[in-house]
């Protein structure tokens, strides 16, 4: 017998451990979700809450990221300013926070 082998380019419907699912936490060390099984985005709106310690000489970087070769987002902080980015496929769109990020818990 011979499986059937996937390369990804063909869209597939499975469960995943998300489906459904309201709250999603992710803790620190959650280095990667692929995305298969990453929560859906695309079609809902979220909210997403980070708790973030600054250092004194501040911080850039990475909150959070999720999505693939066609759409995805990504929370990050950039000079001072936390962003949000978001892409469906055929727009981006951007935001970003009118406070200055400051050293501390945030």
């Amino acid at each position: 017998h011979v499986y059937p082998l996937k390369d990804g380019t063909v869209p597939y419907n499975s469960l995943g451990a998300f489906d459904n699912r309201d709250r999603l936490v992710l803790y620190p060390g959650t280095s990667q979700l692929f995305e298969a099984t990453a929560p859906t985005i695309g079609g809902r709106s979220l909210s997403i809450t980070a708790d973030v310690n600054v250092p004194a000489k501040g911080a850039e970087g990475v909150l959070l990221s999720i999505g693939g070769r066609t759409n995805g987002l990504s929370l990050f902080v950039q000079k001072n300013q936390l962003w949000f980015a978001y892409n469906n496929g055929d727009e981006k769109v951007y935001a970003s926070s009118t406070e200055v990020i400051k050293p501390g818990k945030n």
